[in-house]
């Protein structure tokens, strides 16, 4: 998995697991009335998660499925993120589990934006060098992520924001 401080790790790719034992599915609320986020915005969190995930199989920077669920900073991050990758000729294999929690909602009474927070797990999640071998001896771990998921003006939601930290942050 990526990190914004850049310590190397060995996350990678595969379709998340966003629940437990449940590929793809919608992620729980956090469980609280006061923080209940619109179910799309955190469908486009999971469907962001798995277009990620599918496209580091090839290291397909260019792949324009990364832009089906984010945007701005988000995309920015993981088109960088996989510029390296295939740059250094790894693509992943794997995939993260993800267990979203809705941190903050606004406004509340007719959300625009939708923030979560998560400890993405990339045990799994791992480097590989094209011909099949293992990039290096370094297991994948935990990350704390913070996501910004925003309402668009055509009412589809999409992350903008995405801050993951080093291995070990959760």
């Amino acid at each position: 998995m990526p990190s914004v401080d850049s310590t190397p790790s060995r996350a990678a790719s595969g379709a998340p697991n966003t629940g437990p034992g449940k590929p793809g599915s919608a992620p729980p609320s956090g469980g609280s009335t006061a923080l209940a986020a619109p179910p799309e915005a955190l469908a486009a969190y999971s469907a962001m998660l798995a277009d990620v995930t599918a496209v580091a199989e090839t290291a397909d920077y260019r792949n324009p499925r990364l832009a089906s669920h984010m945007k701005g900073q988000a995309l920015t991050f993981w088109t960088q993120n996989l510029i390296d990758q295939h740059a250094k000729g790894l693509v992943s294999h794997g995939s993260p589990v993800s267990n979203p929690q809705v941190t903050k909602v606004s406004p509340a009474d007719h959300p625009d934006r939708v923030e979560v927070s998560d400890c993405l797990d990339g045990t799994h999640w791992l480097k590989y060098k094209r011909d099949g071998g293992l990039a290096d001896d370094v297991p994948g771990g935990r990350h704390i992520s913070a996501t910004a998921i925003v309402r668009q003006p055509d009412g589809s939601w999409l992350v903008e924001q995405q801050l993951i930290g080093a291995v070990g942050s959760c």
